[in-house]
């Protein structure tokens, strides 16, 4: 019953709001002028054979992708004062865990904007070749480095890093992991469906997202429902909700299942790695549809098709597609809210005119996603079969709360939403 979700929809606002971010690594430059074209991803796309993406500059995601604890007190040494120390590595020393598309991370106790960076590994046709890389990316005062080679890794591949400093050198090696290879022999993708969490994923753009993408539920749930084409070069998504516990897998029978892209469209398939630029993508929250343009899709599937992998989506959110979602309470007024006005106050972000002119947009994007295999495929769940979400003003209202920062409703008192709803006019008209 659809009512059996409402302890979990308070939280479901996080999902919508995890749209509100940058791209797959890296933030990019504003809508500049009338022209709104979609940011590049920082490194070249294995698609691409006529031209090189170019580097944007500035912001990255925080989080190590190697094992805890990678504060490495590695002095670059010396006994000058002007040298700084390294603090932490990402990826770690000998570890063999690093994503073959995430940077290479390095983090000072001062300004080091100074530092070069070498790195060397295996190449088509060589185990020992100089890696070219980006433009180096500082941030933090100079004090943490982001090291981009101009190709994607290569997976289960070792590297080996070098960083000098005046006169003081500092060289050590890592291992990146499976992920990027095939898919072994015999998984069947088709019909697979993968429980993508939203706490997982990082909130690089509008920075207040952050907070909201920390504080959500790890039991909120997107569903990814993977579809093969008949030429295996190609799929396509369903997506749904769900709340999971252990398990234990809800799916939210009030949110109707949809394609994440547009019919006819899919994502382009090569080994374990998908990726596309549609113009278009949309997914259901609850009962409000929620649209973006321009938007970028891409990840990995691990190669025994039991995960997904650093998957990001991104695009130009049409603010109008929020307004269902949007109710007065959210900026603490009982006047109409615009969903831009909404988005400045709450997310500090200005709306945009959108790619296809005429209404308001944000940019919007998450990055570093994962997805777990689920046992039970996702059911399909259309919009006129979709349940209603426990009365009529009763999703807004938990959505209200959730970003107000109140105690959700108990589950029982929901269910009086109607009939006070009703006694309330009555007294009104009296």
């Amino acid at each position: 019953m659809c009512s059996e979700m409402t302890e979990f929809r308070p939280i479901a606002v996080a999902l919508a709001l995890l749209l509100l971010s940058c791209g797959l690594a890296g933030c990019w430059s504003a809508w500049d002028g009338e022209e709104n074209a979609a940011p590049a991803y920082r490194g070249s796309d294995p698609f691409a054979t006529d031209e090189e993406s170019e580097p944007p500059g500035g912001a990255s995601d925080d989080d190590d992708d190697d094992d805890a604890g990678s504060d490495d007190d590695d002095d670059l040494g010396g006994d000058s004062q002007s040298e700084v120390a390294i603090v932490a590595l990402d990826p770690e020393p000998d570890s063999s865990g690093h994503h073959y598309r995430r940077p290479i991370t390095i983090t000072f106790d001062g300004d080091a904007s100074g530092t070069m960076v070498r790195v060397v590994g295996p190449s088509e046709e060589s185990d020992e070749h100089e890696l070219p890389l980006l433009p180096q990316q500082w941030s933090e005062n100079g004090t943490r480095l982001e090291v981009l080679p101009s190709m994607f890794l290569f997976p289960e591949s070792l590297y080996r890093v070098t960083i000098e400093q005046n006169d003081s050198v500092l060289e050590y090696s890592f291992t990146t992991s499976s992920t990027g290879l095939p898919i072994d022999s015999g998984v069947t993708l088709d019909g697979r469906t993968y429980s993508v969490v939203p706490a997982d994923g990082v909130a690089v753009s509008p920075p207040a997202l952050g907070t909201l993408l920390s504080a959500s539920s790890p039991g909120l749930t997107w569903l990814w429902q993977l579809h093969l084409d008949a030429s295996a070069d190609e799929l396509s998504i369903d997506t749904g909700l769900a709340s999971v516990d252990g398990a234990q897998v809800a799916q939210d029978a009030c949110t109707p299942t949809t394609g994440l892209l547009p019919a006819g469209v899919g994502l382009t398939l090569s080994d374990a790695y998908f990726a596309n630029s549609p113009d278009r993508l949309n997914f259901w929250l609850g009962d409000g549809l929620l649209e973006l343009e321009q938007a970028e899709v891409s990840g990995d599937i691990s190669p025994d098709g039991s995960s997904l992998e650093e998957v990001a989506v991104s695009g130009w959110l049409v603010t109008g597609s929020l307004a269902q979602l949007i109710g007065d309470d959210l900026v603490g007024s009982t006047a109409s809210v615009s969903p831009c006005n909404w988005a400045k106050e709450q997310l500090g972000v200005s709306c945009e005119t959108c790619p296809s002119g005429g209404q308001g947009c944000v940019w919007v994007h998450v990055a570093s996603l994962s997805g777990s295999l689920q046992a039970a495929p996702m059911q399909e769940v259309g919009p006129l079969a979709a349940l209603p979400c426990d009365g009529d003003n009763a999703f807004d209202a938990a959505l209200s709360c959730a970003l107000g920062g109140n105690a959700a409703l108990p589950h029982r008192w929901l269910l009086l939403l109607p009939p006070l709803l009703v006694l309330g006019r009555r007294f009104r008209s009296t």
